[in-house]
This record gives C-alpha cells, structure tokens and sequence, in this order.
C-alpha cells in the first residue's frame, strides 16, 4: 500500500489507454456473420429441429440445388456448425445432416442478436438509451407520430 501526504492524490501506475477502441455493445456485433447468408441461415435452423436430415429431405425443403447445398454445408462443416454423415440405405448411398451443438448455439445467438436490433436493445443494459447519460430521453419518431410533409 502506498502512502502519500493530506491532500494529494496517488496517480495509477498504469494510466487508461484514451486510444482503445470502447467496446462494441450493439447488438449488430453479435451477429453471426456466417449465418448471415439465407441459406446457411435456413440450412441451420432446419437442422435444428431435428436429429438427422437426410440431404435430398433438406435440399427439397429449402429449394436449392444440390451443389448449391453441398457448398453451404462446406462452409457450415468447416465452421464445426453441421457434421455430415454417409452411409447406404440397402445399396442406396445416402447422405445425413445433423446441427452440432455449436451450431445450435451459434444460431441461438444470432437470433437473439436480430431480435435485440429489432426491439431496439441495447447490449450493455436492455435500455435504447444505454450510454445517453442519466435522464436522457430518446426521441424517436415514428411514421404515425412524425407529421407528413404533404399536410
């Protein structure tokens, strides 16, 4: 503990860095930018509410073609989102797509990042007016509250 006479002040060893980048708070950062894509989007969110799906199943559901398919789940495989399994059906070849935990948790937050956006959240405390300081009023205007300019 260091101590200093009445009166002064002990200056931190370290003073903050005013350079840093403030941290990024809005919801719009906790987007999955991989999940941004409508088809990885929809491949993810069918996977999610099954165990397996057959890809023939999954390629008619979401209407897209097969290599179309074959290249998001690349992309979803990679990134540990889907896991894909091959196997026969007699002496059929099939193909079985499953969501992995990760994915089922990726999707989770990016929804819950979409659905801040849209409520108008705020990600340090819930509040549109987060960081405006104490009584600071938002003033948005709506379509129905904003009087027309043809009036």
């Amino acid at each position: 503990m260091t101590s200093h006479a009445p009166g002064t002040a002990t200056v931190p060893a370290t003073s903050p860095d005013v350079n840093a980048p403030t941290p990024a708070t809005h919801p719009r950062h906790r987007i999955d930018d991989l999940l941004t894509a409508p088809i990885r989007l929809s491949i993810v969110a069918a996977l999610s509410r099954a165990d397996e799906i057959e890809f023939r199943i999954l390629r008619d559901s979401i209407e897209i073609s097969d290599s179309a398919l074959s290249k998001q789940l690349a992309a979803l495989e990679q990134a540990s989102y889907v896991t894909v399994r091959k196997g026969y059906l007699g002496k059929r070849p099939r193909t079985w797509l499953s969501v992995t935990a990760e994915g089922r948790g990726a999707l989770r937050r990016h929804l819950a990042a979409l659905t801040a956006i849209v409520e108008g959240e705020d990600a340090r405390d819930g509040d549109l007016d987060a960081g405006a300081g104490a009584g600071a009023t938002a003033h948005i205007h709506t379509a129905a509250s904003t009087p027309s300019a043809s009036r």
